[in-house]
C-alpha cells in the first residue's frame, strides 16, 4: 500500500470493487496474490455488507482465534 501523509486510517475496499489476480516474478517460486482496485471517490464501510471483505472491521479481527 502506498504511504499517504495526514491521513488516520486505511483505505477500505467497497463491496464492488475490481479484484486482479497477480504473481511475483521475482523468484522461481512464483507466490500469488490478489490486487484491489476501485474508484478514487469511492470508499467502502466498516459494515459487512459494506465492503469487499464481508467482515465486520469495527471490531477487532481475529481475536476469536486460538494462540
Amino acid at each position: 500500500m502506498a504511504y499517504k501523509r495526514n491521513i488516520d486510517r486505511l483505505p477500505i475496499p467497497p463491496r464492488d470493487a475490481n479484484v486482479h489476480n497477480g504473481t511475483c516474478h521475482f523468484c522461481i517460486v512464483g507466490c500469488g496474490y490478489h490486487a484491489v482496485s476501485w474508484p478514487m471517490d469511492r470508499q467502502g464501510g466498516p459494515r459487512p455488507e459494506q465492503n469487499l471483505f464481508g467482515e465486520n472491521l469495527g471490531q477487532q479481527q481475529g481475536a476469536d482465534a486460538p494462540a
